[in-house]
Parts: structure tokens; sequence; C-alpha cells
């Protein structure tokens, strides 16, 4: 089936997206989430354990601290290239294949980087396993977003990375247990392995995305599908609206749909400039708590209670964005969180008590990871065309991982002359200079059918 225009003048391609979205939500619903955030927990621990890992092989003797730097730099490149890679065969050969084919990279990837003999073996191991989780998130929230309805999106987008989040706490819990044992690390790289292979079993219990079938010709299978979906609605479901075939911007005036293909760079610039702040702030600010706090003359206790007592603004800036995701227009969102996570950072970086630390430390954290939530997880997916949605995301993805990656060459030199507040003052401007950048570019998406934004 090629796309065709009904009597309505709808096309077929809007008539799955206008069915999709006026659907409930149902089992199918529950049962492609649970088993998309699986993927992702799978994804996060396999992520978190490097540093655990790292201080395992020094202690171990299996490496040294120029080794330890080639480790972690491979597995910066191969999730960079992963995302953009594992986007474009996506797009290519499908969502559902390529999910599928990523988590039996994962599994025998972590099961020959649990077995390597060298640390030249494990590098090679890992830089595979990276090239495959580097696409994990842009195959799961992809063919998230493309089954979820319009008027709920958003918030589902949210429950999915909540429950990722999952991951963290979970590697913790593995390295106490694993890593005090005697090449207690090879059996924290194998973890990842053997819940790949009950991941690996759910995925083929989904279905591939209609809307990426009906573009790649297959539109009986791509219908058949949707009708599937629509048979897990236990009450009738509503009369099949035209798709609007205008997106609303910001001045409300309505925008031609061929200003997506005519707009693709702008919004091009807005997904590469929200990667960017986002990874950059939770690398270059979260993940360097403990430093700063060491740094600050803390000792190592308190500086671990401290960040841990902030981390928990993770899960609370993830639970957050669950209300506000479909209740406002996530462009404003996003704009509005980054603004405020950079806000309460040039207070925070002004705080000298140990509770306000903690407290406005808790806040700033929430705000970023809402920002995260809203901007990388809802709002980026939404902005391109199906046909190239995951390759296009891949490569923003990529060069906000490029991002971070170099983000300590700042940091580093940063902190040494200006110290905490240095560093807190450049992760601000960047979230300032990305807020810019989508309030002057960025679509409004809330609500709107894929097709139309």
């Amino acid at each position: 089936m090629t796309p065709v225009e009904h009597e309505s003048g709808q096309s077929a391609l809007d008539e799955i997206g206008a069915r999709l979205d006026r659907m409930p939500v149902t089992r199918f619903h529950h049962q492609l989430a649970i088993i998309v955030a699986a993927g992702l927990i799978v994804d996060s621990v396999d992520l978190a354990m490097t540093a655990g890992v790292s201080g395992a092989l020094l202690r171990e003797g299996f490496a040294d601290l120029s080794q330890i730097a080639h480790l972690a730099m491979a597995t910066t490149f191969g999730l960079a290239a992963g995302g953009a890679v594992m986007g474009y065969l996506a797009d290519r050969f499908g969502r559902l294949f390529m999910m599928r084919v990523s988590m039996l990279a994962v599994i025998v990837t972590a099961l020959g980087a649990a077995s390597a003999s060298s640390i030249e073996a494990l590098i090679g191991w890992r830089l595979g396993a990276a090239l495959a989780l580097g696409g994990e998130t842009v195959l799961a929230y992809g063919i998230m977003i493309e089954f979820m309805p319009a008027r709920l999106r958003g918030r589902w987008m949210s429950w999915v990375a909540l429950l990722a989040s999952v991951g963290l706490p979970m590697t913790m819990a593995l390295g106490l247990f694993f890593l005090p044992m005697e090449a207690g690390w090879r059996w924290l790289l194998a973890a990842p392995a053997l819940a790949g292979f009950v991941v690996f079993g759910l995925r083929l219990l989904l279905e591939e995305s209609p809307r990426w079938l009906y573009l790649r010709g297959a539109g009986e299978a791509a219908m058949a599908i949707v009708k599937r979906v629509e048979a897990s609605a236990k009450t009738p479901l509503p009369a099949i609206e035209p798709a609007r075939p205008l997106a609303p911007v910001a001045d409300g005036e309505a925008r031609p749909l061929s200003v997506r293909q005519a707009s693709f760079g702008a919004r091009f610039v807005v997904a590469s400039a929200i990667h960017v702040a986002a990874l950059v702030a939770v690398w270059g600010f979260v993940a360097w708590l403990p430093t700063f706090f060491v740094a600050a003359g803390h000792s190592v206790v308190a500086s671990t209670q401290f960040s841990l007592i902030m981390m928990i603004g993770a899960p609370a800036g993830s639970v957050l964005a669950l209300w506000a995701a479909d209740r406002f227009e996530r462009k404003w969102s996003v704009v509005a969180s980054a603004l405020a996570a950079a806000a309460f950072g040039a207070a925070y970086a002004f705080t000298a008590t140990p509770l306000l630390i903690v407290s406005l430390g808790f806040v700033v954290v929430t705000m970023l990871y809402l920002y995260a939530t809203l901007a990388m997880i809802s709002y980026v997916p939404e902005l391109f065309a199906t046909k190239a949605r995951l390759q296009t995301i891949g490569m923003a993805a990529a060069i906000g991982r490029i991002a971070a990656f170099a983000a300590p060459l700042v940091i580093v030199p940063l902190f040494a002359e200006t110290g905490q507040r240095g560093v807190v003052a450049f992760v601000a401007a960047l979230l300032v200079a990305q807020a810019l950048v989508v309030a002057r570019l960025g679509v409004r998406t809330r609500g709107v059918q894929l097709e139309h934004v």
C-alpha cells in the first residue's frame, strides 16, 4: 500500500495516527511501557557499573589508570556512535527488529566482557556493548512515542523514564554484592546478559510501529496492527477524528505541513541543544557532586551522604515531569524547567551551610531531571517525521554525548580556577542558552498528531 488520500482529504497515514490517538490506555500500552522500561533498566545498569568495575580492575591489577582511561573513552565513543548508527538502522529496517538485534548484541558483548582474558579484550567487548547500548534509548522512546495517544504521550514517556531510573540503585546494590568478591567484576559484567535474555524474550511480544510499516509500503500489515491495538480496548472507541491539518506555532497562526521539511535544520538545532545542555548538566554537575564536596573539605563519608540525599531529586524530577508533561505546552515547559534549574543552580553556588547545600542541591537535581525528562524524552522525539525520526534523534544524542565527554576539559580547569561556583555558572549558562534556542526555534507539540507536529 502506498500513501493514498481518502475522500475526506485524510491520508491513510493520518488515519493510522488518528486511530492510535483515539485509544484509551489499555493492556497493550501497559505491556509496551513495561517491556520498553525493562530494556532501559538493563541499559542503565550496564552503563552505571563502569565506575565500580574500573575500581575493581585497578585493585586486582587487571588494568592500570591509562588502560582504565582507554576503557572509558571506548565506552563514550561507542555510546555516541551507537545512537546514530542504531537510529539509522531502525529507520531503515524497523524499530522492533533493531530492538531485538540490540538486545542480542548486549547479551553477547556482556558475556564476552565478563570472560575477557586481557584488558585489551575487555575494551573491545565494552566498545561493542556501548555501540548496542547507545541506541537503546533512541529505539525505546522512538517506538513508545509512535504508539501512545497524543493527549497522553508526554506522561507515558515520563513514566517509562521513571521506571528506567530503577537501574541506578539496582547497580549500586549489585556492586555491593559482587565487587567485594574475587573477580566479582566479572559477575557484575555478566548481569546485563542474564537480564538481557529475559528482555529479549519479552520483546518477542511487541508489535512493530504501524507508522513505520506504512511508510515502508506495508500498509496492510500496519492496519492489521492498528486493529489489534484497537481490540485491546474494553469500551467502545470514539469516532475517528480528522487529523489536524495544521500544527500550532508560537504566534498562534497556522503552519503548513511542508514546514516540517523546511524547518528540519532548526529542529535539529533544538534537539542537539537540548541533548548538549541536559547531558553536560547531568555529567558536569550531578556526577561531579562527590568531587566538589571532597574538594571543599568534607570527608568522603559526608560527601557520599550529601550526594545520596541530593540524588533523590532524580526520581523526584521524573515524578514532577509526570504531572507537568501533558498539562502544559511542552515547548514552554522545557524552557521554564531549564531556566528554573539555572536559577536554583546560581543560588546553590552561594550556599555555605550543610542544610542549605543539601536542600537546595536537592532542588537543583530535581529541576535538572524534570528538564531532562521533559526535553530529551518527551519533546525531542516529537519533532521529526517518522521516516527519519530515530536516526535524527540518534545524531542529536551523539552530539550531546560527545559534548558530555568533552565537558571535563572545561570543568577541571574551571574548577581549579573558580571552584564549584564557576562550574555551576558554566552549566547554568548552557541551560539558559538552550532555553533561548527552544523559545526561538521550538514548535508546539502537546496534543498534536505526530504527522502534523
